[in-house]
């Protein structure tokens, strides 16, 4: 085919990736393992009105000014909820994707009762989250020095240092080192059992 200068292309519209209606099922779809792959996989489905998900947490990201974001629990798999047929050599074709879960040549599909606990996963996970946060809050309380008794350093310029508290006044213990009174942050500092 030949083109001449200002000639018109029309664009050529995109193969279809999904047939006739179907029963509802459910399928693994295999992204490349990156959190990007996998937000690209779940819009692709959301895109034709169908339910995709992949068990994920929220995660702060590693920078000057940490962000969440969501990170997959089980990286490498997405569950989708095909309601019309898949045509899955147009989806494979997808950037995002890499394959989908099928054994032998035959795509498998999952049963909803598992589906069901994948989804539970997500919830899971931020009880777990929310239960360690708690009980290490709990652990810096319960340690937290307290006027009167010995306290220990555990960071910063006086680290293994033992003193006794004379005063606490929010965040500051007040204590006397080598006839001195000093001031120090309650945060670096940790109660004698």
């Amino acid at each position: 085919m030949t083109y001449t200068i200002g000639q018109i292309i029309t664009a050529t519209p995109p193969q279809p990736a999904f047939g006739a209606d179907c029963k509802p099922v459910w399928h693994c779809i295999i992204p490349k393992p990156t959190p990007k792959a996998h937000e690209e996989g779940r819009a692709f489905f959301r895109a034709a009105n169908m339910h995709a998900f992949y068990p994920s947490q929220e995660r702060l990201t590693r920078a000057k000014k940490p962000l969440p974001r969501e990170v997959p629990l089980l990286p490498g798999y997405l569950f989708a909820q095909c309601l019309r047929a898949p045509l899955w050599h147009v989806i494979k074709s997808e950037r995002w994707c890499r394959d989908v879960f099928k054994v032998g040549d035959a795509p498998v599909v999952f049963p909803y009762h598992l589906i069901r606990h994948l989804q539970g996963m997500t919830v899971e996970a931020e009880k777990l989250e929310a239960a360690k946060r708690q009980m290490a809050d709990d652990m810096r309380s319960a340690m937290r020095p307290i006027e009167g008794q010995a306290a220990r350093f555990v960071s910063g310029p006086f680290e293994g240092h033992v003193v006794t508290v004379e005063s606490i006044a929010g965040t500051v213990a007040m204590f006397d080192l080598l006839g001195k009174r000093v001031a120090a942050d309650l945060r670096g500092m940790e109660r004698l059992a």
